[in-house]
């Protein structure tokens, strides 16, 4: 609730109703369907609910910022950093947007253990580069390549 807050300040309660689907309270007369609410939402509580169910475990999510409108990248972010620190999950996401990684930079806390690894081809060879939270940080900043 406290995440799908941010998207939806008026939201007050989650139903599933007799056909398992979602609903929200907003302050309607009637309850909303949660795919009314945006794409952000139901893939910000998607990947909230995959995370909460893993603990101790890990989650693979193929291109995070799908559905999101780059300012609610940091919502997201935020969202997976701190229940990947409640529920002891590694998060392992992929991306290609530039806006998603410097969303990454700008979002979290010294606590979270931030890589981050862009594959590199030379020739025939490829090689992963890591960059930690500090690194990239400054590389964001600079407007350095990091995808």
């Amino acid at each position: 609730m406290e995440i799908l807050k941010k998207f939806e300040p008026r939201l007050t309660g989650l139903y599933l109703s007799a056909n398992d689907l979602v609903n929200c309270d907003v302050g309607f007369n009637t309850l909303v369907p949660l795919n009314f609410m945006g794409d952000g939402m139901v893939r910000t509580l998607a990947v909230a609910l995959a995370v909460a169910d893993s603990s101790n475990g890990t989650v693979f999510i193929d291109e995070i910022e799908n559905g999101l409108h780059y300012s609610s990248l940091g919502i997201m972010w935020k969202a997976v950093l701190g229940l990947a620190r409640k529920f002891n999950v590694q998060v392992f996401a992929t991306t290609h947007s530039y806006e998603a990684l410097r969303a990454l930079a700008e979002t979290g806390d010294e606590e979270d253990d931030i890589r981050v690894f862009r594959i590199e081809r030379r020739d025939d060879h490829y090689k992963a580069v890591a960059y930690d939270r500090e690194i990239l940080g400054v590389s964001v900043e600079r407007d350095r390549e990091v995808r």
